[in-house]
C-alpha cells in the first residue's frame, strides 16, 4: 500500500572515507531518488581520526547539517560527494571510531536524538 510519500533512508556510519565510506555512498545511491530520500550520518573525523584541518573539532552533542557538515568534512571524506548527489549530510561531532564508553554514550544519545527528529523510516 503506498501513501505516495519518499520513504527516507539514512545510512549511519562513523568515518565516512576509505572502503567502508565508498561502500556506504555506492549505496545509498543506488536508491532511486523517485522513490527514496537518503541521509548519510557520520562522526566528525576523518582517515586519520582527527577533525579536518583548522577546524576545531566538533564538541560532544555537536550536529551540523548540509552546507555546514560538508564545510567541516576532513580530507578523504566523501561528505561533499554526498551532499552533491543530493543526499542530506548530517555530521555527529560523538560518533567517533575509537572505543570509549563516556564518547559511545554521548554519540548513543546525539544519535537517537537525531535518528528521531529526521523520522527516518529505514536506518
Amino acid at each position: 500500500m503506498s501513501t505516495g510519500r519518499k520513504l527516507r533512508v539514512a545510512q549511519v556510519i562513523t568515518r565516512f572515507n576509505g572502503g567502508g565510506g565508498r561502500v556506504a555512498l555506492n549505496g545509498a545511491m543506488a536508491l532511486p531518488d523517485g522513490t527514496y530520500e537518503r541521509a548519510i550520518v557520520t562522526g566528525g573525523v576523518g582517515m586519520d581520526s582527527e577533525p579536518s584541518a583548522g577546524r576545531p573539532a566538533t564538541g560532544r552533542g555537536t550536529v551540523l547539517y548540509g552546507d555546514e557538515a560538508v564545510a567541516n568534512a576532513a580530507a578523504g571524506d566523501l561528505t561533499p560527494a554526498a551532499h552533491r548527489a543530493g543526499m542530506e549530510v548530517v555530521q555527529v561531532g560523538p560518533l567517533v571510531p575509537q572505543i570509549s564508553p563516556r564518547d559511545d554514550l554521548a554519540a548513543l544519545s546525539t544519535l537517537t536524538r537525531v535518528l528521531a527528529e529526521g523520522r527516518y523510516d529505514v536506518v
